[in-house]
């Protein structure tokens, strides 16, 4: 949980912030309790501190005649309930904050008072009871119900706590702004750093944000150019290659027609195609990892069903089932080589090629299924490697799948096998899927 919550810069950022500035609040509160406790009693509590000591003393000051008829007043005035206290001292729950009130009202006056205060239904907010003991005068109690208790609001945290809002929150608020601005240049630079791998070396990642943030960017930018021009250097040896190789085989095709014998010749012509093979193989291996294709709008049901009735005119046992269009965007050239050499794959060591489409919140599933005896497990992860063929009998040149892998790659995609039941191979194109344009 606590990895999901703080998995990205900007969290880790805000959650510094948060605990950073609760912590200061909570420091400057601590401080402000010590330093001066009573200034954090609310008014409201501390004006009925003092309406309590005053109708005391007022009572106190007058003959024994005249109290009841004062207090029947002050009853009503205040509306308070004042009778003379018994032995017995009223029970509930103690009220600290007012009577914390009337002790500071007593110290300042300078009387010689005991008190207390009790909630008797246990919340202060239903009504409390106050004990008043004079040294020199008759003990009293006053009984202050919830009506009256709902104008005095008995919270110690109250005026802190109020500060901490207004002071706190915008303060948090502020700086989770200021650690959004900071770490968004570096979001942006990771979601564009993730499209390396489909737009290939031509991407240039934009370079804003902190001193640090563009300093990377720069250097990834740098990488990038670099890579840049190691592929332009290995286009053109691939060229040359293409060009210096196919000249002598056309030659040695011409040769080969001369040579006598039939049977000579025959298994010359057929190393010589084998040849032919392994090095077009090859250099379509290279030009699907150099190769510069722009993305385009795609439909790649339709490139499915093309490929698959090109196999089927050719003789091959090839169907497509799935959805009529699937558009996404891709390189077309490169998409329909490495399906194309799965759909091979299939007919040739499956027997037949069944293709579908599946479609997922934000990618694209093509899946080519067969027949065939599938491969064995331990080779699963290594038949997608150049020049590994998983039949060491096959004629083929082991890089058809390293290629359809390679392509993938190119998308931002993957290239997965995996066995069916009870027998055949599934080989799947999962590739991400963009808006079209």
């Amino acid at each position: 949980m606590r990895r999901f919550f703080l998995r990205t810069t900007a969290r880790q950022v805000g959650f510094v912030v948060g605990i950073a500035t609760i912590s200061s609040n909570l420091l400057v509160l601590s401080v402000w309790l010590f330093l001066a406790p009573g200034s954090v009693l609310p008014g409201s509590v501390r004006a009925m501190a003092a309406e309590v000591i005053a109708v005391s003393e007022t009572l106190r000051a007058l003959p024994p005649e005249q109290q009841p008829a004062v207090m029947a007043a002050a009853a009503e005035a205040l509306r308070w309930r004042i009778a003379p206290l018994g032995a017995d001292e009223p029970a509930g729950a103690p009220d600290n904050v007012l009577n914390r009130a009337l002790r500071e009202r007593v110290q300042e006056r300078g009387l010689n008072i005991t008190h207390r205060v009790v909630a008797p239904d246990g919340s202060s907010r239903r009504g409390i009871v106050i004990s008043l003991r004079p040294a020199d005068a008759p003990a009293l109690s006053i009984s202050i119900g919830a009506e009256r208790m709902r104008d005095v609001i008995p919270s110690i945290l109250l005026p802190p706590a109020t500060i901490m809002l207004l002071l706190g929150v915008p303060l948090l608020l502020v700086l989770l702004w200021v650690a959004s601005r900071i770490t968004r240049p570096l979001a942006r630079l990771a979601q564009a750093a993730g499209g390396i791998s489909s737009a290939g070396p031509a991407l240039r990642l934009p370079e804003g944000g902190t001193a640090e943030i563009q300093g990377l960017a720069r250097a990834i930018n740098g990488l990038l150019e670099r890579l840049r021009q190691d592929v332009a250097e290995r286009s053109r040896i691939l060229a040359g290659i293409s060009h210096d190789l196919r000249t002598p085989l056309t030659r040695l095709r011409l040769r080969v027609e001369g040579v006598p014998g039939d049977a000579l010749r025959q298994t010359l012509r057929g190393d010589l195609h084998r040849m032919e093979t392994i090095i077009t193989a090859s250099l379509t291996l290279f030009e699907a990892e150099l190769r510069e294709e722009p993305h385009e709008a795609l439909d790649v049901a339709s490139l499915a069903q093309t490929v698959c009735d090109e196999h089927a005119d050719a003789g091959h046992d090839a169907a497509y089932a799935g959805p009529a269009h699937v558009v996404l965007r891709a390189q077309p050239a490169a998409l329909q080589r490495a399906l194309t050499n799965l759909v091979d794959n299939a007919c040739k060591h499956g027997g037949a090629a069944r293709v579908s489409i599946e479609e997922a919140p934000g990618a694209v599933s093509i899946m080519v299924d067969d027949d065939g005896p599938g491969i064995p497990p331990t080779d699963l992860p290594l038949v997608t490697e150049a020049f590994r063929r998983g039949d060491s009998s096959s004629a083929g040149t082991g890089l058809g799948l390293a290629i359809a892998t390679s392509i993938a790659r190119a998308h931002g995609g993957r290239l997965e096998l995996r066995n069916r039941e009870p027998t055949g191979l599934r080989a799947s194109l999962h590739l991400p899927r963009t808006d079209a344009a």
